[in-house]
């Protein structure tokens, strides 16, 4: 579902090219394909696509195809069909009871939750009121005594897709509003896919926005949540889990949807590095929000210096190997280059291999200067990396950072690397 998405998103901005569009609609496809494996036979959807058939998840793929439908063409009787199935599970009552979760969860902790979920499904699948009444009765006369932001967020996404409930929704959405914490909305039991922590507070976090954006109820409520979103967002560009993921990015899709439109402007943002001009990229009202890319490959440093160390923790007396790893990608330069190394306070460099790298020619010559190493090395050969190894000797129990490390050319300093410093400790 991530990859509908983005899609999704793609369309609306009009920020990417064709050839990406046309990736990102394969993507949906192959997952429509791989989608239609877990049908089990009969009807409904499990884990693996083996008898029986789960109602959570069927509902999930109920959600998953209806969101398809909107950027690629499927088989419409696969909606009716997993319709069909859901409404066969339904209780008398209206509810919805799971007898073959497949997560660590107890049968009956669920049911408001679950029948909340499944009725948002049909009714995004374009099942009308009338089709899911019971289930809806069911919840509206149990909703003053929900008190799980998680649960209530569910039901305001299913209000919300019903016009004639719309008073009802936007009361439920008040009533979020105020119980909105400081780090947004946090789920008060383990969520219908077991999530809990951080994982929990994105998928009732992003639910609970994306209620409130289809209401275009409280900008800032909504402000906040989308910040809390973001907050949360890991390097790679996922949120913990597959359905929180999912969960943010409808939320800021929907988000995008319901602001008004920015005023037509266009722009240019200039990229320096280090005072260099490394290129410029347009922007306007249209694509502000689309990621940009440059190529900096002309503004990497040539010199490349690694340091490391065997281990972290040690005892006293006991010693340290560092490791230095040079490699240089310029143009033949003819420079020396300086390594001005830290030593960490309590430790004691070990000369006898310092001398020998001397001898070998690896380095030219060294100096010990307070709490700096200082080794010349002869000029690194282009495409020919360089490694050398020294010892250090813990004196006495301490918990220390290395002091600032760097290299550079010494004809040339401008061309520089900063290392990072280490902590180690001796016990």
């Amino acid at each position: 579902m991530p990859n509908i998405m983005v899609l999704q998103y793609l369309k609306k901005t009009g920020g990417a090219s064709p050839a990406v569009l046309m990736k990102a609609e394969d993507f949906v496809r192959q997952g429509y394909q791989r989608l239609l494996t877990f049908e089990v036979s009969g009807g409904g959807f499990s884990l693996y696509g083996r008898a029986p058939a789960n109602v959570m998840l069927t509902a999930y793929g109920l959600f998953e195809f209806a969101e398809m439908a909107n950027v690629i063409p499927i088989d419409q009787r696969i909606l009716e069909r997993t319709r069909q199935w859901l409404l066969s599970k339904r209780q008398s009552d209206g509810t919805f009871h799971e007898t073959e979760m497949p997560y660590s969860l107890r049968a009956g902790d669920h049911d408001y939750s679950l029948t909340a979920f499944v009725t948002w499904a049909m009714v995004s699948a374009g099942s009308d009121e009338a089709q899911v009444a019971p289930s809806l009765r069911y919840l509206l006369d149990a909703l003053e005594g929900q008190d799980d932001p998680y649960a209530l967020a569910l039901v305001l996404n299913t209000l919300a897709k019903l016009p004639s409930r719309l008073s009802d929704a936007r009361r439920l959405a008040r009533r979020l509003v105020g119980i909105r914490g400081p780090n947004g909305w946090a789920p008060k039991q383990r969520t219908l896919v077991f999530s809990s922590g951080d994982a929990g507070s994105v998928e009732t976090t992003s639910l609970v926005v994306l209620g409130l954006a289809a209401l275009k109820e409280d900008p800032a409520s909504i402000r906040a949540g989308v910040a809390e979103i973001l907050r949360h967002k890991e390097a790679s560009g996922i949120w913990y889990t597959t359905t929180a993921t999912v969960f943010a990015l409808k939320a800021l899709v929907a988000d995008q949807d319901w602001q008004p439109s920015a005023e037509a402007f266009t722009g240019k943002v200039r990229v320096s590095v280090d005072g260099r001009l490394a290129g410029e990229i347009a922007v306007s009202d249209k694509t502000y929000e689309v990621v940009h890319q440059l190529d900096l490959k002309e503004f990497t440093r040539p010199l490349s210096v690694r340091q490391s160390f065997d281990r972290n923790a040690l005892a006293v007396d006991d010693r340290l190997k560092a490791r230095v790893e040079l490699d240089y990608s310029g143009p033949p330069s003819g420079s020396l280059v300086l390594l001005d190394l830290g030593i960490p306070p309590g430790f004691a460099v070990q000369t006898q291999e310092l001398d020998d790298l001397v001898r070998q020619g690896t380095v030219s010559r060294y100096e010990l200067a307070g709490s700096q190493l200082i080794l010349y090395r002869p000029p690194v050969v282009p495409g020919q990396p360089v490694a050398f190894e020294y010892h250090l000797k813990a004196r006495f129990p301490v918990r220390a950072v290395t002091p600032p490390s760097k290299a550079y050319e010494y004809y040339n300093p401008a061309n520089r690397v900063e290392l990072s410093p280490v902590e180690l400790e001796v016990r």
